[in-house]
């Protein structure tokens, strides 16, 4: 008996549903690669789902592919999407592969890989890629992520790094190139590219992992640091920094500070061993100093909303904790011409911590750093040394001591009878830059705008 064919969305209602297996592929019996696929009835809801493919030519990536359920999309459109994938895939010829946009090499990328890094990572990753899709390319304004990769080449990367910098800074474009060249390996190892595009890049300072910054706040520099954190700052800015500076907890840490981790009886912090940022992988108890106590959780504790879980909510987003302050930190820049970094001051804290305790194991244990780690010989030592929760409590107090000492001291500027020192000079350089910077991005989000506005007042409901 020959197999059920249909011609009409009619005739695919009809069909037979299996009983003995669960799916079966008819084919309509005179378009060519036109197919429905029936799967076996639910179990409970007794309900079948019906789904359109299409047979792709030999030689093509797939042998089938899905293309939408019966009822959601119509019997026209399905043929048409048939003729549109079989016609892509002649054009590909026949005994090759389609090539992946650069979003499915990316997601390809993510499942293989993923399971190498922390969660934090995998979502800085998927934000990059966001980043990189939000650009379009072309009179049609498709988005890079929906371009094929065997399409691009290394002066086009140049052109998207150039596009990223002027937007959003020379890391963050490093960074996504970083993150494409990644991609890229990948299809490289895997035999479906010949060459890596961006890896050409590279001779141009593009997409190299820059060397780790080791600097800190000068002790010269805090006091400027200090009365722009309490004059131009939002409370909000200011209070983060304040954490980060005398606490020294990582960026991802402070971001996430919830009160039912704070005990306001012992003045500690709880930090979970699957926190981001708790790169020691184990419970930590942190003290918290008197003096952020004194000026930065009483306060808050005193004036949080109900149901508020954060301690330090952002100033923009109601609702959710204040995550960056890299923007606030140029606006500093542009004042001051002190460039700094959030992990710069967790960079102070641990200089000053070494300069208030004397020792580099108990300095380890403030940081939250893992002396475990490794199977040297001060990782063995520390395993034999008990550290109190009073003596990390007097030593977070004295380095809270010597930040302040810093901090609090008058400004006074030499007299240097018109000469300026080098460092003064890369302090000018950096705060016209900063300034270059930011009339930049001022410029750049008035034209976005102005584009959003016309396009909602043309009545696209995108924007509306």
């Amino acid at each position: 008996m020959a197999k059920p064919t249909f011609r009409t969305e009619s005739d695919i209602l009809r069909l037979p549903v299996p009983t003995d297996r669960a799916i079966v592929e008819y084919w309509h019996d005179r378009q060519k690669g036109f197919g429905v696929r029936v799967a076996r009835a639910h179990s409970r809801t007794r309900a079948v789902k019906r789904t359109y493919v299409v047979r792709l030519p030999e030689g093509s990536a797939k042998d089938k592919d899905n293309l939408g359920l019966v009822g959601e999309l119509t019997f026209d459109a399905a043929w048409d999407l048939v003729r549109e994938k079989r016609a892509e895939a002649k054009r590909d010829g026949p005994g090759t592969r389609r090539k992946p946009t650069v979003q499915e090499a990316f997601d390809a990328y993510m499942a293989a890989r993923a399971f190498r890094h922390a969660p934090a990572t995998v979502t800085d990753y998927k934000n990059k890629m966001k980043r990189l899709a939000s650009l379009t390319h072309g009179a049609n304004d498709v988005s890079i992520a929906d371009l094929r990769v065997d399409s691009l080449d290394s002066t086009f990367w140049e052109q998207v790094h150039i596009r990223i910098r002027e937007g959003y800074g020379r890391v963050m474009a490093d960074a996504v190139c970083r993150l494409v060249k990644f991609v890229y390996q990948r299809l490289v190892e895997l035999g479906e590219l010949e060459r890596n595009p961006v890896i050409a890049l590279n001779k141009l300072g593009i997409s190299k992992r820059g060397k780790p910054k080791k600097t800190a706040i000068l002790p010269a520099d805090l006091p400027e640091v200090w009365t722009w954190m309490h004059t131009y700052a939002h409370p909000a800015v200011r209070d983060f920094m304040r954490v980060e500076l005398f606490m020294g907890l990582r960026d991802a840490v402070v971001q996430r500070l919830r009160w039912e981790n704070v005990d306001m009886v012992n003045r500690t912090y709880f930090l979970p061993d699957d926190e981001p940022g708790n790169k020691s992988k184990i419970d930590l108890v942190v003290p918290i100093p008197d003096y952020l106590m004194e000026h930065v959780f009483v306060p808050r504790y005193a004036a949080r909303v109900d149901g508020m879980p954060w301690v330090i909510p952002s100033n923009k987003r109601e609702g959710d904790p204040l995550v960056s302050v890299k923007g606030s930190l140029t606006t500093m820049c542009a004042a001051t011409g002190i460039e700094t970094s959030p992990h710069d001051y967790r960079r102070t804290f641990g200089t000053a911590a070494e300069l208030a305790v004397g020792s580099l194991l108990r300095v380890a244990r403030l940081m939250a750093h893992n002396t475990a780690a490794s199977g040297d010989e001060f990782s063995v030592t520390a395993g034999y040394i008990s550290t109190t929760d009073e003596q990390l409590r007097e030593d977070i107090n004295k380095t809270a001591a010597i930040i302040l000492k810093h901090a609090t001291q008058v400004i006074e500027k030499p007299e240097t009878n018109g000469h300026l020192s080098m460092h003064e000079r890369n302090k000018l350089k950096r705060k016209a830059e900063a300034i270059a910077y930011r009339k930049k991005r001022v410029a750049r989000n008035t034209e976005l705008l102005k584009i959003r506005m016309a396009k909602a007042a043309a009545g696209d409901p995108e924007t509306a």
